[in-house]
């Protein structure tokens, strides 16, 4: 694993954990880390081994939809009233398409793949139920 040194902001966080009396048994100020890397912009690997993962199981799907139609899509909730959200376009959709898409490079991003019409509820720690 490599290791690299922490950036300006990356020190300061750490100097304020530890002014906060937080200690740490390892993390991205130490070279030999057993759990990291630690840095969101160095665990892309993982998080593509577990994106596909939750692809590969039913719980997420490939959204190759653009900004500019997430932007379409939220303005025309909004002027019908309606509280915005994705509307699942590509949730279902022909995995031959999809196929296709991922053939061509197209860009994407992965979605949870919500059970129909359900409620999800969390606790928030701020906003509480969520």
């Amino acid at each position: 694993m490599c290791y690299t040194l922490p950036t300006e902001s990356e020190e300061s966080v750490l100097a304020d954990l530890t002014w906060l009396g937080l200690n740490w048994d390892e993390g991205p100020d130490m070279p030999l880390a057993k759990y990291g890397p630690y840095r969101q912009s160095e665990r892309n690997e993982i998080y593509s081994k577990l994106a596909e993962k939750l692809i590969d199981e039913g719980k997420a799907y490939p959204c190759f939809c653009t900004k500019d139609e997430l932007e379409e899509m939220k303005a025309r909730q909004e002027a019908e009233g309606v509280p915005t959200r994705y509307d699942g376009t590509w949730r279902d959709a022909d995995p031959d398409l999809v196929a296709q898409k991922m053939a061509e490079g197209a860009e994407y991003t992965i979605r949870f793949k919500v059970p129909a019409n359900a409620r999800i509820v969390i606790e928030d720690a701020v906003r509480g139920t969520v």
